[in-house]
């Protein structure tokens, strides 16, 4: 996947994971990571089936590059 090049991209592209979710059956799915403390949001999670034959599973984790050294990667594993 290419980096995200303004909030307008990275809001259709949550939208289309939304979207997406409807189809996919727990315990599969993309998840947001947030700092509880101040609430905010700093990347994502998700948990999808591998092609080709949806037998294999891939765990993604994607950290916003200034939150990265902090052990969000660590929490959601």
């Amino acid at each position: 996947m290419n980096p995200i090049p303004d909030m307008a991209a990275m809001q259709h592209l949550v939208s289309r994971w939304g979207a997406d979710g409807a189809t996919i059956e727990p315990p599969l799915g993309r998840w947001k990571v947030t700092d509880l403390a101040i609430g905010h949001t700093v990347g994502a999670v998700s948990l999808l089936p591998l092609p080709p034959d949806n037998i294999d599973f891939e765990i993604g984790v994607q950290i916003a590059r200034g939150w990265w050294g902090n052990g969000y990667a660590g929490e959601v594993l």
